[in-house]
């Protein structure tokens, strides 16, 4: 698929959004590629089908590149933002599942509660809110049940008649809050971060198709290194001297030189619908050995020039012993790999293998093993010391190792954050975030620790 694909249509339905059909489609487009790769999660009639009797066969035989997807939950938003409130727009956002999308909704829930004519757009919020079930959606969803009209407040009452009881703010509420100690504005939209390893520096995203290396004491001095695609995923070095950066396209990688470039091209075999980066596994110490995708496969790189070739299974065993057992408990069919940290030799993941289930800090250089039972809503996550970070739309909360809520870093108003990662010497929290009202410019928060 072609990493332009869908575009022209997402950009004619986007100038239709004051209708209820074009912002329907676009939820289904966007709900059909969400569960492309991970179709034993989707149970509904078959997408292609139900867009094509409602839209034609134009329409069902368009399929969405993640830039597609990207920009036509950007379009949903500026909706939300600027126009009339809409019940097809609110069922779009919420086909996404996109934690970003949380926000935006709690932001106009806020503004039409209670309004007549807007207790169906109220309803429907309510709805998207129980898909992400974060503390902001929660709070939402007790909003709705306390001021909506009878339809809000007739959706919003049958959840919390369920979980309404729980006190699922109240480890939050009670912790210190914390406010950031800097913030840095940098441009273009920063949707992934992670610590350089062996280094001082955080890597972001600038924008979708460049990399960012930046001192948070020396901002001025950053770096911006051009990749050739849209970023999806990155695999890091041990010394954090390069960086393999994987793309939209389906075949395509760069491999980056660590802090200023190049960025080489490099071909990748072909990922598929069961092969996506969602399961990257990879260890880069002297060599790269790399993972993805639901059939155990392995990859290493090479070069001169520039390839991946398989290795067999037997052979990562042999050659990689610890790092494969760490890769043998956690397989894609019992947890989600969220983030390798390879300075620690550890990943972090979500094992759930008995629900609801748990978050794991697993090392292949000690075996060591930390293990925290899994919130409601599994978020991006950052760990430093025993402690957990984890990152909402809002805030990030810090829970120690009984999983008890220790700390909370809100975000401040007008942003909303999207990534997270810590630093050492002196311990501080990095956060990325963006701002509500749109634009591509960023904010890096700095809290203490």
């Amino acid at each position: 698929m072609s990493p332009n694909d869908g575009l022209d249509l997402v950009r004619e339905l986007a100038t239709q959004l004051d209708r209820d059909d074009p912002a329907m489609a676009l939820g289904l487009l966007i709900e059909r590629e969400r569960f492309a790769a991970r179709p034993d999660r989707y149970h509904g009639p078959d997408p292609d089908e139900l867009i094509r009797g409602l839209y034609g066969d134009r329409v069902a035989q368009t399929r969405l590149s993640p830039l597609a997807v990207h920009e036509a939950v950007d379009a949903l938003l500026a909706r939300v933002r600027t126009g009339a409130p809409s019940t097809a727009v609110v069922f779009a956002l919420a086909k996404s599942f996109e934690p970003r999308v949380v926000p935006h909704l709690h932001a106009l829930l806020l503004r039409i509660v209670g309004e007549p004519e807007h207790d169906a757009v109220g309803a429907q919020i309510v709805q998207a809110m129980v898909c992400f079930l974060d503390a902001l959606a929660i709070d939402g969803i007790r909003v709705a049940a306390e001021r909506g009209g009878p339809e809000t407040r007739q959706a919003a009452a049958a959840w919390l008649a369920v979980h309404g009881a729980k006190p699922l703010l109240a480890d939050a509420v009670a912790a210190p809050h914390h406010r950031p100690a800097a913030l840095i504005a940098v441009p273009g939209e920063a949707y992934r971060l992670q610590r350089r390893p062996g280094h001082r520096d955080v890597i972001t995203t600038r924008g979708p198709d460049q990399l960012r290396v930046l001192d948070p004491d020396r901002p001025e001095a950053a770096t911006t290194i051009p990749c050739g695609g849209i970023i999806r995923a990155w695999c890091l070095r041990a010394d954090g001297g390069e960086a393999l950066v994987l793309l939209d396209r389906p075949d395509a990688a760069a491999l980056v030189t660590l802090p200023a470039g190049p960025a080489r091209p490099v071909a990748l075999p072909r990922i598929g619908a069961t092969d996506g980066t969602e399961h990257l596994r990879y260890v880069w110490d002297d060599r790269l050995l790399v993972s993805w995708g639901l059939v155990e496969s392995f990859r290493e790189l090479r070069r001169d020039p520039l390839r991946f070739e398989d290795v067999p299974s037997l052979a990562v065993r042999r050659d990689a012993r610890a790092w494969r057992a760490v890769a043998d408990q956690l397989t894609p069919l019992h947890a989600r790999v969220l983030r390798t940290e390879p300075h620690e030799a550890r990943v972090l993941a979500y094992d759930f293998t008995r629900p609801p289930g748990e978050l794991v800090a697993a090392s292949w250089r000690d075996g060591a093993q930390a293990r925290v039972p899994a919130p409601g809503y599994i978020p991006d996550v950052a760990r430093s010391g025993d402690c957990w970070f984890l990152l909402y739309d809002h805030e990030v909360q810090a829970i120690d190792a009984t999983g008890a809520v220790v700390g909370v870093y809100p975000a401040p108003p007008g942003l909303f954050l999207r990534a997270l990662d810590t630093l050492d010497d002196p311990p501080r929290l990095v956060v990325a975030a963006a701002f509500l009202d749109g634009g591509d410019a960023a904010q890096l928060l700095v809290y203490a620790l």
